[in-house]
């Protein structure tokens, strides 16, 4: 709504689209007409738009730095959740023998996985999780001897 666009025909039936096509028809401009270029005008030398090229795409990397910069700032300084929101004491709380050396005050010497006798490397996830499983569970199931 509200736009329009005004068309002027000579005696001719040659259409212009502005008052400035009209006076370069009649001659009262001494102007171009669309689309051509006056020769005369001296143009911009290639070297000049190069560099106004290449200066707007340094700027924009370097807008694009510091975005990211502040990015990796924001990502260094943020404070790291705990995978398991459990407190430390009910990690311990299983009843196993890690759990009573532990609340002993002993140390609990590092588990060495691979001296498992005859259980392959790759088989130690599902190990693992099996044995998770089972302490979890054990008396639930009744699985004692």
């Amino acid at each position: 709504g509200g736009r329009f666009d005004s068309i002027f025909f000579s005696a001719e039936n040659k259409r212009f689209k502005s008052m400035a096509d009209v006076a370069r028809f009649l001659n009262l401009v001494d102007a171009p007409t669309r689309g051509q270029r006056d020769t005369k005008a001296p143009s911009r030398p290639k070297k000049v738009t190069e560099k106004k090229k290449l200066k707007r795409e340094l700027d924009k990397l370097m807008k694009l730095k510091v975005k990211a910069s502040k990015a990796l700032e924001d990502h260094n300084n943020e404070e790291f959740v705990d995978e398991f929101p459990a407190s430390d004491d009910s990690l311990w709380a299983d009843g196993s023998n890690a759990s009573k050396a532990h609340k002993a005050g002993m140390i609990v010497p590092q588990s060495d996985i691979e001296s498992f006798p005859g259980i392959p490397t790759h088989c130690t996830p599902d190990l693992l999780m099996v044995w998770d499983f089972l302490c979890t569970f054990g008396r639930t199931l009744s699985l004692q001897p």
